[in-house]
């Protein structure tokens, strides 16, 4: 059995762009479909402001912080968890967004 955990670390960890890495395991219909893992799937279609986010929905952003992170995690005194850190920074976005008179709302 796969260990995603070290697998996704992996990708954190060595990848120029771990957003391919997370993209192609949803493209391929291969990201885990189990807890936790589903809660970082779950940022899939989840609507932002477009002011303020205008790559568009809450995976998009998330995919663009992972790249941004993985350029200047080796400031950090502990990547490792500067890296899971950008991963899941936003997944309480998912259970408190609420819509609204055509907009987003956290709760």
């Amino acid at each position: 059995m796969k260990n995603w955990f070290l697998e996704f670390e992996k990708h954190l960890m060595g990848d120029v762009k771990p957003s391919e890495y997370f993209t192609a395991l949803i493209k391929n219909d291969i990201f885990p479909k189990a807890y936790p893992f589903l809660v970082i799937t779950d940022l899939i279609g989840v609507s932002q402001s477009p002011v303020n986010h205008p790559e568009g929905d809450v995976w998009a952003h998330t995919m663009l912080v992972v790249d941004n992170a993985a350029r200047v995690r080796h400031r950090s005194a502990d990547p490792r968890a500067f890296m899971w850190a950008a991963l899941l920074h936003d997944l309480g976005k998912v259970p408190s967004t609420r819509r609204k008179d055509g907009r987003d709302h956290r709760l």
